[in-house]
């Protein structure tokens, strides 16, 4: 997946569906004194983790997405989501002259 596609000229940029995201990242935020797996769920929890990090990378530091990875996953971003995107983006540079 390109991360063009997250960004402000895609799913954040979406006049309906960025609205919607950060809202959902916000409600997230609200709850107190639970973990992401009490909230979600297992699989859930690591799927927040790992969409977090794809938005965070496109979004400004101290957005919504940077607060959800430090509230529930000490700040770390998921591992394998930003393997996966720089395998992408080396993948892209290599077929881009």
């Amino acid at each position: 997946m390109k991360i063009l596609l997250l960004g402000k000229n895609g799913q954040l940029g979406h006049e309906l569906l960025g609205p919607r995201l950060v809202a959902c990242a916000d409600a997230a935020l609200a709850v107190e004194g639970r973990s992401a797996r009490e909230i979600f769920g297992s699989p859930d929890d690591l799927k927040l983790r790992s969409s977090a990090t794809l938005f965070a990378q496109v979004s400004p530091d101290g957005s919504v997405f940077h607060r959800l990875l430090e509230k529930y996953f000490g700040g770390e971003p998921d591992a394998a989501t930003l393997r996966l995107l720089a395998a992408s983006d080396a993948s892209s540079a290599r077929r881009d002259p």
